[in-house]
């Protein structure tokens, strides 16, 4: 580092708060991760119906929740059938009647997808989440014979269940692979940035206290 650069605290402060916004807006953390364990998994793929979905509960860890998504199989079987266009909601509650707390669209899933990707879809805005409360993600496509499938695993996750078709009925030994991301509270980059600002100054008043006296 240059020894005639200066940096005031004011600066340094805004560089640090700046950049701790952005980590803020553009970092997710994997909360809950129902995947296999081993790939190709052991457990199944399922072709597209026209509706799927996992119950999850929150818990301290997901104050709230960005993005969510389910993992694609890549079955080659069915490709000569549109490809899937896919919408999540989130909804409170278990099954697919609870209240709408957020929903996302994409655009079609193509074939060439590489199998077990992670299909994902973020909100316009996080949701906030209750721990302890139930929520479930519901999947639908606009048609039943969609390219493509989705993964399921055996009975992997405790809090939740598989949804499948008609009307979101129970798969109690089954789960889905999903993932929930939530975003880290902002409160974690504001001590960084207090942090940083506390070792830049103790790291200038250190030469002055220990120069000997004159």
């Amino acid at each position: 580092m240059n020894p005639n650069l200066r940096i005031s605290p004011r600066s340094l402060v805004l560089t640090l708060s700046m950049w701790a916004s952005l980590q803020a807006a553009a970092t997710l953390r994997a909360d809950i991760v129902v995947s296999p364990n081993v790939f190709p998994p052991s457990e199944a793929s399922i072709g597209f119906f026209r509706e799927f979905g996992e119950t999850f509960v929150a818990t301290s860890s997901e104050p709230s929740v960005r993005t969510v998504s389910f993992m694609w199989g890549g079955d080659p079987s069915n490709n000569n059938s549109p490809d899937p266009d896919v919408t999540v909601n989130l909804r409170s509650g278990s099954g697919f009647s609870g209240t709408v707390l957020a929903t996302k669209s994409i655009p079609p899933i193509p074939d060439s997808t590489s199998a077990y990707s992670w299909i994902d879809f973020t909100f316009d805005n996080p949701v906030s989440l209750t721990a302890g409360s139930t929520y479930t993600l519901h999947f639908s496509t606009s048609t039943s014979n969609s390219s493509g499938d989705f993964v399921v695993l055996g009975q992997r996750y405790a809090g939740g269940d598989l949804l499948t078709t008609p009307s979101g009925l129970f798969n109690t030994t089954d789960d889905l692979a999903f993932r929930v991301l939530t975003v880290p509270e902002p409160s974690t980059f504001v001590l960084l940035a207090v942090g940083g600002l506390l070792l830049y100054r103790h790291r200038r008043r250190a030469p002055l206290l220990a120069r000997p006296a004159v």
